[in-house]
């Protein structure tokens, strides 16, 4: 990596998660590219920002994102990772400010302009609303990582990080609810993308049907990449895979 230039990362979570839900990836994901520099910046109303009321539109939630971003470098020029919601808020940032996203990573997302039965499994959604609305944290905590995690190894080895932030702080059921309704309501850039995003997909994903994401890249004319078996939350499942697609693409 030491030919190439110093990249500004912006990592976004999904629904209901805060940055350090990310666990052990960060690590990772420094170690891979040792020379970038990472910020993690949590959505409105979860993490360090638990205390602000959640914008009821991915554009909101963007301004809010974007502003922090900004305090954080003053080279207004980024490179995203999300994932889920997150994703849906790294391409409204990329619709509306094209100049200052330089490429970004967006995993398992989706858009209005995918039919609506594929974007909510409702047995799935039930499910997960259910799970978040436990009060015995262990309990909820583990429901969550059963939907959007398809290796019992890696929850397990994930769930006492994830129990401990439950303790710590509870992500409000208001929230959740907002952002979820704010997912339903968003429809991607009308642009191609074919050399800003990468686009990961999870074929064994039970939360948001794939052929979501897979529309996504057919529709921004973006490069994809497929694994075969993984869950929602692709950076638990298969960590090493995503990094390697990421560094392939960035070779590109």
């Amino acid at each position: 990596m030491s030919e190439q230039k110093k990249r500004n990362w912006i990592f976004l979570r999904g629904l209901a998660r805060e940055a350090r839900h990310w666990g052990t990836f960060i690590e990772q994901f420094q170690k891979t590219f040792s020379q970038d520099q990472v910020f993690t910046i949590d959505l409105p109303g979860v993490g360090e920002n638990k205390n602000e009321i959640s914008p009821k539109s991915i554009h909101g939630m963007m301004k809010k994102v974007r502003k922090r971003a900004m305090q954080k470098s003053d080279k207004n020029e980024f490179h995203v990772f999300a994932t889920s919601l997150g994703g849906m808020v790294a391409l409204d940032w990329i619709s509306s400010y094209p100049n200052e996203i330089q490429k970004a990573v967006i995993i398992n997302t989706s858009s209005r302009k995918s039919p609506f039965y594929q974007r909510l499994r409702w047995e799935i959604w039930k499910d997960f609303i259910a799970q978040i609305s436990q009060t015995d944290h262990k309990k909820r905590e583990e429901g969550v990582l059963n939907i959007i995690s398809n290796s019992p190894e890696r929850r397990k080895a994930f769930l006492p990080l994830w129990v401990k932030l439950a303790n710590e702080q509870t992500i409000p059921l208001r929230t959740a609810l907002i952002q979820l309704v704010a997912a339903s309501r968003f429809s991607h850039p009308e642009m191609s993308l074919k050399e800003k995003v990468l686009f990961l997909v999870s074929l064994g994903d039970r939360f948001v049907e794939p052929r979501c994401t897979m529309d996504l890249a057919q529709m921004t004319q973006a490069p994809i990449r497929k694994h075969p078996w993984g869950g929602h939350d692709l950076t638990i499942d298969d960590p090493e895979w995503v990094l390697n697609e990421l560094h392939l693409w960035l070779k590109e």
